[in-house]
């Protein structure tokens, strides 16, 4: 799963990159030339810790989340923007950053223009795609102008919307209608996690601050959260002992980067389930609603294939009764089915054909 953060220049996007990449950002190098820096963070994951100390494996593997930067680029710079949105479009979400940490910034006035920057793009696509419907209109058979209609109407409710300020992810599209317009990859499609920069002073605030962004923009798949991403960053760089006395010190109860990585999963409706064997303990992101079939394809292809049945438990009841062997006499591993729905924290363990 990737993100891309966008931001306007000095609203602290590289700052809050940093803040939830630690020391794992690194260059990214693009075909077309464009570099962005790429951090791939790990998802704290308190199930999976406790799931990794009950049965004392080697290795203890959580979901990551890579975050892109791309210093330098931005709407309005027309040598890079091109490569730069090409890029975009092939996230899974957006990170938007709004600074506020200066007290003369407006981030309800950042977060619209930003908002008409996305749009921007998508509606030029949408014009260039109606355009070429048009001609190709003049000579499809009359089978293919079915379809042709079809994709008019849907792209000219896109439009409409699009010129009035309304991104795409806010149109109610069927699952047909979504599949449809899937391949333009529309900027304005994309689940977007607003992120508000405060200062440290800001900090007391930040609900507050957070709850007047949210109030402005409600869109569909939209979250909006606050954190101080200089603070973030400079506790990032501290040992755990001593970056947990300052947060308590502080009274921060969660990493705001944490918080950022959590938000990210949540965003995109993604759920965890868990698999493990004497050398590791896996925590695995899924959409909410997947098949076991689909969640052991996850694992690997062979396991869907030959999918035969899982074995599931919860996490929660496995570390009660202290791992199988209790949870079995107590008939709590259940045999499930292809079509069983997985949900978030079971731990599953895939049996299948060869």
């Amino acid at each position: 799963m990737q993100i891309g953060i966008v931001g306007l220049p000095f609203a602290g996007k590289t700052t809050v990159f940093n803040a939830l990449a630690g020391d794992a950002a690194e260059q990214h190098h693009q075909a077309h030339g464009l570099e962005p820096t790429l951090a791939t963070v790990r998802l704290p994951d308190a199930r999976l810790e406790a799931l990794c100390t009950l049965f004392e494996t080697e290795l203890c593997i959580p979901t990551e989340v890579q975050y892109l930067d791309f210093p330098g680029a931005g709407f309005g710079r027309q040598e890079k923007e091109a490569a730069w949105v090409g890029t975009l479009r092939t996230v899974d979400a957006l990170l938007i950053v709004l600074g506020a940490f200066s007290g003369t910034q407006d981030p309800a006035a950042e977060l619209e223009s930003i908002h008409l920057d996305l749009i921007f793009p998508d509606l030029q696509i949408v014009e260039s795609r109606l355009q070429r419907i048009a001609q190709q209109w003049r000579t499809a058979p009359a089978a293919e102008r079915l379809f042709l209609e079809r994709e008019q109407s849907l792209l000219e409710r896109m439009q409409s919307a699009l010129e009035e300020g309304i991104p795409a992810r806010a149109l109610d599209l069927a699952a047909d209608e979504e599949q449809a317009i899937r391949g333009f990859q529309f900027l304005t499609m994309k689940p977007t996690l607003v992120v508000l920069n405060l200062s440290e002073e800001q900090v007391s605030q930040a609900d507050e601050l957070a709850a007047n962004v949210r109030a402005a923009y409600t869109y569909a798949q939209t979250t909006v959260i606050s954190l101080c991403a200089q603070l973030e960053m400079e506790i990032a760089q501290l040992p755990q002992e001593e970056a947990d006395l300052f947060r308590e010190d502080l009274g921060l109860d969660e990493a705001g980067a944490a918080r950022v990585v959590h938000e990210s999963h949540a965003l995109l409706g993604l759920i965890h389930f868990y698999t493990l064997n004497e050398k590791e303990v896996r925590a695995w992101a899924i959409p909410q609603g997947t098949r076991a079939q689909d969640a052991a394809g996850k694992i690997h292809t062979d396991m869907a294939r030959g999918f035969a049945r899982a074995e599931v438990i919860a996490w929660d009841q496995l570390v009660e009764h202290n791992g199988y062997g209790d949870a079995r006499k107590h008939g709590l591993v259940r045999q499930e089915g292809r079509d069983y729905i997985v949900q978030d924290g079971d731990v599953l363990y895939i049996l299948f054909t060869r």
